[in-house]
């Protein structure tokens, strides 16, 4: 599927001012949103913008005037620095429109299963998303292919990426700008929230070790997952005595 070219830049510039003039295009959202907007975001909604922008949707997405605005000027900061003439797959494309709606945030592995293959994943709890013998395991690698493919369509240096980045382990995350000092993203705090959903992915894999046994003030064990009823004992049976009892002498 092409993507804009600088020529169709130009033509959608021509925005329509209020939603009556754009009668043949289902709004996702109250026709008085975009007649709320400042101008130079209602000049960024058009028919072709809201098509882009609303195609693929999975059932939970909630798509204002303003979200279509916000998404296609960051699109069109990113043609300055991704590649020309490209054309994507219709998989590739609905891939890169999911990750470009949640610019900024990170897309996990099983977002991105519920979104291209929702039959698949239709009715199956979370942890069953993550498991390595199933749906993770059947689908992480076509996704992993489907990124790469996106990546040395859209960087300038595939190796060196700018715009789709890695979280390991996790997923992926799109930003429209490439990184730079004022670009307000706080990298500690992202490379904190990806440890924290690691543990969670773990969690739901059973892939935790079990919590230590907790000790209460009086010194008992309480049982716990790896303590049975049985284990529980006493904390002053176990004390070693500092001075061995006396023996009785054995009768001869």
């Amino acid at each position: 599927m092409p993507l804009m070219s600088e020529a169709s830049e130009q033509a959608t510039a021509r925005s329509p001012e209020l939603t009556e003039e754009l009668p043949s295009v289902p709004l996702p959202f109250d026709p008085a949103e975009l007649a709320a907007l400042p101008e130079r975001d209602r000049r960024l909604v058009t028919r072709e913008t809201i098509a882009r922008w609303t195609a693929n949707l999975v059932p939970d997405d909630v798509v204002t005037a303003a979200d279509i605005a916000r998404l296609e000027r960051g699109r069109r900061q990113a043609l300055a620095t991704i590649r020309d003439g490209i054309e994507l797959t219709d998989q590739e494309f609905a891939l890169l429109r999911l990750l470009q709606r949640h610019e900024g945030q990170t897309v996990t592995f099983t977002q991105i299963i519920r979104a291209l293959w929702p039959d698949d994943a239709r009715g199956r709890p979370e942890r069953e998303l993550w498991e390595r013998s199933g749906m993770f395991g059947r689908h992480a690698n076509r996704v992993s292919h489907l990124v790469g493919r996106i990546k040395r369509a859209l960087e300038l240096d595939p190796l060196r990426p700018q715009h789709l980045i890695s979280v390991r382990g996790v997923g992926y995350r799109w930003y429209s700008a490439p990184p730079s000092r004022d670009d307000g993203e706080d990298y500690s705090a992202r490379a904190d929230e990806a440890r924290l959903m690691r543990v969670t992915i773990r969690g739901h894999r059973g892939e935790l070790p079990p919590p230590p046994p907790s000790r209460e003030p009086d010194g008992r064990f309480r049982p716990g997952p790896a303590q049975p009823d049985f284990q529980a004992i006493e904390g002053d049976v176990t004390r070693r005595r500092s001075t061995p009892e006396p023996r009785a002498d054995r009768a001869d």
